[in-house]
């Protein structure tokens, strides 16, 4: 597991920010003085080892934004910052969309403690209408093969469905349009098969990180995406059952 040192001087690289006109290390700084206020120095915040987690989502746009050496030196920039206030080095996770060639290669070069998706569970290029009982073992085959790669921890995220068409205009044929948000919708979803993904997950990290059993949930209350855990009239509270159910094995894992 690296740690990830901050690096000594990374002034040499402070321009390849400046210069892009999207940041600053003004905005950077302010950004993190909040964070700190508002959030990590709060008793309950979520720690690894120790260390306060931050999450960057998406890190692969980053480096497509900035470039290489431009989000190298912000990852390094953070740190410096956030050790000075702690005294720890920060828990990295980059979050990224999708596991695929181009975005693994980008994941084995970022200098970042851990990995995770954000949703991750329909086939974006596939059918219009796909069911969730067929992505789960999907993604989760997807899961082993990536980390079989990665020389850090992928921490796996659980979805708890997918149909984003509350964010579009109402259409008559969702065979007619293509992509987001129409499509795809994940159908067959039930507290059951949400177990099952979570069972997935726990043994995913016994097997490959037992040290650091962190399962992503995707999502709370993201009602847009019909990927919502927290009660409703659908399934009532059938998803925090199924949590509670595996509370032992989650305990300080969530």
């Amino acid at each position: 597991m690296s740690t990830n040192p901050a690096p000594r001087n990374p002034q040499p690289l402070r321009p390849v920010i400046q210069r892009s006109g999207r940041l600053s290390i003004g905005a950077v700084d302010g950004f993190l003085d909040d964070w700190i206020a508002q959030f990590a120095s709060r008793r309950a915040f979520l720690r690894i080892d120790g260390r306060p987690v931050l999450s960057l989502l998406n890190v692969t746009d980053f480096d497509k934004l900035y470039g290489t050496d431009g989000f190298l030196f912000l990852l390094q920039y953070i740190r410096r910052k956030l050790v000075s206030h702690f005294g720890v080095n920060p828990f990295l996770i980059g979050v990224f969309p999708l596991i695929d060639e181009y975005h693994t290669r980008i994941l084995q070069r970022l200098p970042v403690d851990a990995v995770t998706g954000y949703g991750m569970l329909p086939d974006w290029e596939g059918p219009p209408v796909q069911w969730y009982g067929e992505l789960i073992p999907k993604r989760v085959a997807e899961w082993h093969r990536l980390q079989q790669r990665l020389s850090i921890p992928f921490l796996p995220v659980v979805c708890a469905g997918w149909d984003a068409t509350l964010r579009g205009a109402p259409v008559a044929d969702i065979r007619q349009v293509r992509g987001f948000p129409w499509r795809p919708i994940v159908a067959g979803v039930t507290p059951q098969l949400f177990g099952r993904f979570l069972d997935e997950a726990i043994a995913f990290n016994e097997r490959w990180h037992p040290a650091h059993r962190v399962v992503f949930l995707h999502a709370y209350n993201e009602w847009t995406e019909a990927s919502a855990i927290e009660p409703s009239e659908r399934f009532g509270s059938g998803f925090l059952e199924q949590i509670h159910a595996r509370s032992r094995q989650l305990e300080g894992a969530l």
